[in-house]
């Protein structure tokens, strides 16, 4: 485990990696994207926390430049447990944090206030969350009709 930024906190974690991972936390919980993720809220940059930033990317996209989205993804090509990937995390935590935070607004602004949170709306428009739902009807129905005949 590596521990990268330049300014660090009272507990040895870097401030900025910390908002970082908590703006990544908000995200995971909001988009229902587990790989988001990154562990524990520490200011340490480790292995979790390069990948979690890593699936974080292609909805941070908008929020970041091409030039800073190129330069993150390239050092994070080979892999979470370089030296490359821990900097780039850390040295772009502040600009990631941001990016993260305002994503996170996004998707909230984007589910309907009165309705389930976005992934459940994409499972039960699926094929899968629709037998779901039939075979829960049929089950119900059949509870509600045995019922009945015991009485």
């Amino acid at each position: 485990m590596l521990l990268l930024g330049a300014t660090l906190g009272d507990d040895g974690g870097d401030p900025n990696v910390a908002a970082l991972q908590s703006a990544l936390v908000a995200l995971s919980q909001v988009s229902g994207r587990f790989d988001i993720n990154p562990g524990p809220v520490n200011g340490i940059v480790t292995d979790q926390t390069v990948q979690a930033t890593a699936a974080s990317l292609e909805i941070l996209g908008s929020d970041l430049s091409y030039w800073q989205q190129v330069s993150i993804k390239a050092a994070l090509l080979f892999g979470a447990s370089t030296d490359t990937a821990h900097s780039a995390v850390a040295n772009n935590a502040a600009l990631l944090a941001g990016a993260a935070v305002a994503a996170t607004a996004k998707l909230k602004a984007a589910i309907p206030q009165y309705g389930f949170p976005l992934v459940a709306q994409n499972f039960l428009a699926s094929p899968l969350g629709l037998g779901v739902i039939l075979i829960g009807l049929i089950v119900g129905l059949k509870l509600i009709s045995n019922q009945g005949h015991h009485a």
